[in-house]
């Protein structure tokens, strides 16, 4: 029996003033176990003015290009118009990716249904209040990219692929500062139906740039502007209701057996995660605070 072979792969990465994260970033993507001949990696560079271009020039296995529109989703539409893969896989520079990350990311491809997957981020230590929240984080992506959803819709380029016919036909993304991912996902359900969503558990990324719980919830302040920026577009999705975040935040607790007290730490930082979105969407909706369209994006 004939093995088929791996589906080929194009990794685009943007990347702006990264020189913290982008040796270690460029360090995982070139040693995955995926066959090397398989995939390719497309570093678009975004105007840096600090010393990742040079960092990159130590990887020849990486594709250099540039992108002088500011903004790391048109990086990202760059990048898409070089890549030569049936798959497109995306990731951030200051995301480190497991070693098996690409054959975990692809795997559900198998099944022709599958369009689109997203995987697991993961940060803080194990121990930490911000790995109790990533671990609620997972089981929320679980249950929303299940193919059974019917709400909640949402999307993160820090750790997805996608079909390259399914992003000709419902991309490019939205050249905006943040929220493009998302607004993406939905084009993509609207289009096919949650039915072509997967979840890739053990196709893992490290997320360096959420350490604390401060960090967190500024980037759920984002999310909720950015939710605000982009509502017309994301009417059709509507969000989990309370009962549901309620059954994933038991199921949370119950999968990983959290003490009364990491249960009660998880509770009160999800209730804070919650009203700094609902904050974060009073700003979008004031002219004043609303992120413009050529903004630069950090990821």
């Amino acid at each position: 029996m004939t093995q088929m072979k791996a589906p080929h792969v194009s990794v685009v990465l943007p990347m702006f003033n990264a020189e913290r994260y982008i040796d270690r970033c460029l360090k995982a993507l070139v040693t995955q176990s995926y066959p090397r001949d398989r995939y390719e990696i497309l570093l678009v560079d975004n105007n840096s003015t600090d010393g990742s271009r040079e960092i990159a020039r130590k990887y020849p296995q990486v594709r250099l290009l540039s992108e002088p529109k500011q903004g790391a989703y048109a990086a990202r539409n760059c990048g898409v118009k070089n890549a030569r893969g049936e798959i497109l896989a995306f990731i951030d520079p200051d995301c480190i990716a497991s070693t098996d990350w690409l054959v975990e990311l692809t795997a559900p491809f198998g099944e022709r249904a599958t369009g689109l997957v997203h995987g697991r981020r993961i940060f803080g230590n194990g121990s930490s209040l911000v790995s109790l929240i990533a671990a609620y984080e997972t089981e929320i992506a679980a249950y929303i990219f299940s193919g059974t959803a019917e709400r909640g819709f949402f999307g993160y380029t820090n750790n997805m692929a996608v079909r390259r016919d399914i992003f000709e036909q419902c991309g490019p993304f939205l050249e905006t500062a943040r929220g493009a991912d998302s607004v993406f996902v939905q084009r993509v359900v609207d289009r096919y139906s949650p039915g072509v969503l997967r979840y890739a558990r053990e196709a893992c990324v490290d997320h360096l740039e959420i350490t604390s719980l401060r960090e967190w919830l500024r980037k759920k302040r984002l999310y909720g502007r950015s939710f605000e920026n982009h509502r017309a577009e994301r009417l059709a999705s509507g969000s989990l209701t309370i009962r549901e975040r309620s059954l994933i935040l038991g199921l949370t607790v119950e999968r990983r057996h959290y003490s009364q007290t990491q249960r009660a730490l998880l509770l009160g930082a999800v209730w804070m995660g919650n009203l700094s979105f609902r904050y974060g969407r009073l700003r979008g909706r004031h002219p004043k605070w609303r992120l413009g369209n050529s903004s630069a994006a950090k990821s």
